[in-house]
């Protein structure tokens, strides 16, 4: 089983590529502005900038034979902000992949949104 572990202090984007959503574990509650899920993405909005959300825990399902990808985003509205991303993909009980990332400075030059890709074997 594969599960996805994730947290944030801003907007958050989750979607899949080759593989969809299974049994949620644990939906955040704690600093939720926004939180919504369908069979291939999560989009979590964390109410106040300064603080976490609690971790959210998803179980994710292969779809067929194709590289499966995960796409996550990070973005922030607040001026002279920066959002903070982490994920933790857990196989059969076992950590086998972290990373934390944080969105680019909000503010009157450029775009603060942020995304990276990780493939799933």
């Amino acid at each position: 089983m594969i599960r996805i572990h994730y947290i944030t202090n801003a907007e958050m984007q989750i979607d899949l590529e080759n593989m969809f959503f299974g049994k949620h574990v644990k939906d955040p509650s704690i600093n939720m502005k926004h939180f919504s899920c369908n069979s291939r993405a999560i989009e979590i909005f964390a109410d106040k900038i300064g603080q976490f959300t609690d971790w959210g825990v998803i179980e994710l399902v292969p779809e067929n034979k194709k590289q499966a990808i995960i796409n996550v985003s990070i973005d922030v509205d607040n001026w002279a902000c920066i959002g903070t991303a982490q994920i933790l993909i857990e196989k059969d009980g076992q950590v086998v992949f972290n990373d934390n990332f944080q969105s680019g400075m909000s503010g009157p030059i450029g775009h603060p949104k942020k995304t990276k890709s990780y493939p799933i074997n």
